[in-house]
């Protein structure tokens, strides 16, 4: 079976440098800024301090602005509640008698 190729990302594929904010670990890191490059697709390139590789990601894991970043880190500390108040729940109603 052939293997599909997948087209590889540069940073130099977009037009500009600008200020985003991951949030894909905003729960345990918090909300980081850095800059990077969004390509037309909507991923966007970049490195953090002193790395030596770029990563990219998807329109779900960073914000253009720091509204929209924390907006999207309330989001994700209001379901990681409602999703530890279920557990909870269960444990609650549990039981190891017959």
């Amino acid at each position: 079976m052939p293997r599909t190729s997948r087209k590889r990302v540069s940073i130099s594929d977009c037009e500009c440098y600008e200020t985003i904010y991951i949030v894909k670990h905003a729960l345990t890191k918090g909300i980081v800024k850095m800059e990077g490059r969004v390509l037309d697709s909507g991923m966007v390139i970049y490195a953090e301090q002193h790395a030596r590789k770029f990563h990219t990601a998807g329109p779900t894991v960073y914000a253009l602005t720091l509204n929209d970043a924390i907006k999207s880190a309330e989001a994700m500390r209001l379901k990681k509640i409602a999703s530890l108040e279920k557990q909870i729940k269960a444990l609650k109603e549990l039981s190891f008698t017959k």
